[in-house]
């Protein structure tokens, strides 16, 4: 059963140019007509990777046509070789030049008449037309005088000889169905768009136009603690580079007025589906460096005063980044401010700059640092 899970809902879909290795052709199998019964026979105990050639068919027209068996695919019991689930495949596959072979279309069959409750359910979850999964049936769109094998495995026990017929098939379609976008807890998603369905079971083909771009970012910008609730903006990126329109989504703001960790809340709509809640952090607004002054082997820097703060930083180095000789002050209290930094290199310029910094739940917020200042130590 895990294969036939693994592999279902692929069996289920219209496949074009999918290349694997050539079918080759073990006995002399008939050449289908347009309309026209022949008689096959599917092997016993095949495999999925070793389908056989049963029938070729060489179309007039370009189109798509439908090959039909005209009995149900019927197990015996405990014979399955490859899955708990007894059953096969059956596909229209064209070799190319090169020996390779491309898969047009494809069915799953399998046979259900042992299997539980449960186990329906399962495959039914997937997607799967239980009623008819023991009909080999499907439709694939072919090129015109090109020679396609159908080739089709299945595990029974003992040879399965069925009649089969290729007939034209015109779609008749459930039109302006929406396939809306599911975007996940991180905010992204495939695209989404409108198409037209056959209504046939066996044929899966859609007219597809995609309207919902596909979202490659949600992200939020970080925040300045102002006193007041912040709503800091939220961009919502798509797979082409540009921002998703606000027509599509809505945004709430959590725990937005303290320093700390916020939330911003994004609830799609209009053919996206979905809401995805994005962490942003309030940060202490920073401070200004007043005055700076060096001597001997030391300078001293002072800087406004800023409110609900837990203290303050003072970093110095002997370059602009902050990656020579670089110190650290750290100073507790919103009041403290003025540092002063000792045993600095003698006739050397230094950089300084300084942050705010706030402690919630054991965790420190930091505020931007200062414009860079510069001064020499004697």
């Amino acid at each position: 059963m895990k294969k036939v899970l693994s592999t279902i809902l692929a069996a289920m879909m219209l496949i074009t140019s999918v290349f694997a290795s050539a079918t080759a052709f073990a006995v002399t199998v008939p050449d289908l007509k347009l309309g026209k019964k022949a008689s096959v026979t599917l092997s016993a105990n095949g495999t999925t990777d070793k389908p056989t050639t049963i029938a070729t068919f060489t179309p007039d027209k370009t189109g798509f046509y439908t090959f039909e068996f005209d009995t149900k695919y019927t197990n015996i019991p405990g014979t399955s070789t490859t899955d708990e689930i007894p059953g096969g495949a059956a596909s229209a596959e064209y070799t190319d030049k090169d020996g390779d072979t491309a898969t047009q279309g494809m069915c799953m069959f399998l046979d259900f008449s042992n299997a539980d409750q449960k186990v329906i359910d399962e495959y039914k979850a997937l997607g799967l037309d239980v009623e008819h999964a023991n009909t080999i049936k499907f439709t694939a769109k072919l090129s015109a005088k090109e020679k396609y094998e159908v080739a089709a495995y299945q595990d029974g026990g003992k040879d399965f000889t069925s009649g089969l017929t290729v007939t034209r098939h015109t779609h008749t379609y459930k039109k302006g169905l929406v396939d809306k976008v599911k975007v996940k807890k991180n905010g992204t998603s495939d695209p989404g768009g409108i198409y037209d369905k056959c209504t046939d079971w066996y044929c899966l083909y859609e007219n597809y136009t995609t309207i919902y771009k596909g979202i490659e970012s949600t992200s939020v910008k970080n925040a300045v603690y102002t006193g007041k609730a912040v709503k800091p903006a939220v961009t919502i990126t798509t797979y082409d580079g540009k921002k998703l329109n606000k027509k599509y989504y809505t945004v709430s703001y959590k725990n937005n007025k303290k320093i700390g960790t916020g939330k911003a809340i994004i609830k799609f709509k209009n053919g996206y589906v979905g809401t995805v809640t994005k962490k942003f952090k309030i940060n202490p607004k920073k401070t200004a460096i007043k005055t700076l002054k060096g001597s001997k082997k030391k300078l001293r820097v002072t800087y406004k005063k800023v409110a609900n703060v837990s203290g303050y930083q003072v970093q110095v180095a002997t370059n602009k980044k902050f990656t020579k000789n670089k110190k650290t002050v750290t100073l507790k209290g919103s009041k403290k401010t003025a540092a002063t930094v000792k045993k600095l290199k003698k006739n050397k310029k230094y950089f300084v700059r300084v942050r705010t910094y706030k402690v919630v739940n054991k965790k420190k917020y930091y505020s931007k640092w200062t414009a860079v200042k510069a001064v020499k130590v004697k």
